[in-house]
């Protein structure tokens, strides 16, 4: 990550939607954030506050739960899934992922490379923090740029972008790999490659997906 930034629009939207992999704005929302002139140095600028202000509260954020989800995957603070997802959480919620032996990897056949890139260096992870013994607390941390492992942003079918991952990887089996996307038709492509493919058609990748998978 569909992920997808929301908010006011200082204009009508135009039928042109721009689409990075499961972060989709349209047109009304990158000209809100961007200005009049449409430089991509005010989207920089604007997309960094909104990043640390994402979340409850803020007034554009990323849907679903994506950003507590990546910070569960990293799990800095070494704490089970309970932690994380709460009542969600369910049966695992005394699991504990090893962020040694899990990997944040990105598939993305966006229309604007550059740009994806670009906001995956300004949205955080949301991660936990202890604080002397008590109840962990949420904090924006790394960059989602930082968090992933391996990205392949460029145009494409996304069974190649796995085949890539996969190479630099090591060679991690596809059987071992979760592919969240809201395109279905990416979903039958690299779930007919034996990686477990989850569509979100709707509202993010929320931990309903995560723990379905």
């Amino acid at each position: 990550p569909s992920q997808q930034l929301h908010g006011q629009r200082c204009a009508p939207a135009e039928p042109r939607r721009v689409r990075f992999g499961q972060l989709l704005l349209d047109a009304g929302d990158v000209r809100a954030l961007r200005g009049v002139a449409f430089p991509i140095r005010r989207l920089g600028e604007h997309v960094r506050v909104l990043g640390r202000a994402a979340g409850p509260g803020g007034d554009r954020a990323l849907l679903g739960n994506v950003a507590e989800i990546w910070g569960c995957l990293r799990n800095k603070a070494g704490l089970p899934l309970g932690a994380y997802a709460g009542d969600a959480a369910g049966k695992f919620a005394d699991a504990v992922i090893d962020p040694e032996r899990t990997r944040i990897c990105i598939a993305s056949c966006c229309d604007e490379p550059a740009w994806a890139r670009e906001l995956l260096g300004m949205f955080r992870v949301v991660e936990l923090q202890t604080n002397g013994g008590g109840a962990p607390a949420k904090a924006y941390g790394e960059t989602m740029a930082e968090a992933a492992a391996i990205s392949q942003i460029r145009y494409g079918n996304k069974r190649e972008h796995h085949r890539e991952i996969q190479r630099a990887s090591g060679g991690v089996d596809f059987r071992d790999m979760i592919f969240f996307d809201d395109n279905g038709g990416h979903i039958r492509d690299v779930g007919g490659m034996g990686v477990t493919a989850v569509h979100t058609p709707y509202g993010g990748v929320a931990w309903r997906n995560f723990f379905d998978a």
